[in-house]
């Protein structure tokens, strides 16, 4: 009888019959699960403490950037990194500069001139915990590994376990992020002493690498500027 068929007592034949894949092995074990991304003590901590919940700060919605305007960031501001207009619409720095062929076209061949970078792509969000020396290696690799138009589209960065002795590996991701906003610390309440400490690393060469990154928020959702 072929399979699909069912026997004159209306059952089906063992060779009709559906049978489920097993998931567990010969040993009765179940299969090893896929590998997760390695995360340091400070998010495993947060997620801890807040049942799996979000905390305000993660809650808030991204940045939004270029006010659908194409021209966003395709022409110098003459104040450069003087500008004092949050919604500024001309880039203070050649990191930060948009290719005026690209966004106008969508379509450039040229080199280095500036970001190959849509407005409706500017919504990408990374994450990467500083109390993991394997999850921050990770992160600097996987940048490097973008291109500046791809590192481009990210504009918040959500850290987890940032202390003061960590402020270089922090730098050094930061500086991969020209069109970044938004700085969330999900794991820090407001601190004085934080706050002003994030001021200090703005004042070195994030200004020119990352210059549009103007806020830190913290746990609570406070907003706090860093310029």
């Amino acid at each position: 009888m072929a399979a699909g068929v069912l026997a004159q007592d209306g059952i089906a034949s063992p060779a009709s019959a559906s049978i489920a894949p097993d998931p567990y092995s010969a040993d009765g074990m179940p299969p090893p699960a896929p590998p997760m991304r390695v995360r340091g003590t400070a998010a495993a901590e947060l997620l801890a403490a807040t049942g799996g919940r979000p905390c305000p700060a993660l809650l808030r919605p991204l940045p939004s950037v270029g006010g659908h305007d194409n021209g966003w960031n395709t022409q110098r501001c003459h104040d450069a990194r003087k500008c004092a207009d949050r919604a500024c619409k001309f880039y203070h720095s050649d990191h930060e500069k948009r290719c005026e062929v690209f966004a106008r076209s969508r379509v450039c061949q040229g080199q280095n001139c500036g970001l190959h970078v849509g407005l409706h792509e500017l919504n990408g969000s990374l994450e990467v915990d500083l109390s993991s020396s394997v999850d921050v290696c990770s992160t600097i690799q996987d940048l490097s590994a973008k291109t500046q138009h791809e590192r481009a589209k990210v504009v918040r960065i959500v850290v987890y376990g940032f202390e003061a002795l960590r402020a270089t590996a922090l730098q050094r991701i930061l500086g991969q992020l020209p069109l970044l906003h938004e700085l969330v610390l999900p794991d820090r309440v407001r601190e004085l002493n934080v706050a002003v400490f994030l001021c200090d690393i703005m004042e070195e060469d994030l200004p020119l690498l990352t210059p549009r990154l103007r806020d830190v928020v913290f746990k609570d959702g406070v907003v706090e500027a860093l310029w």
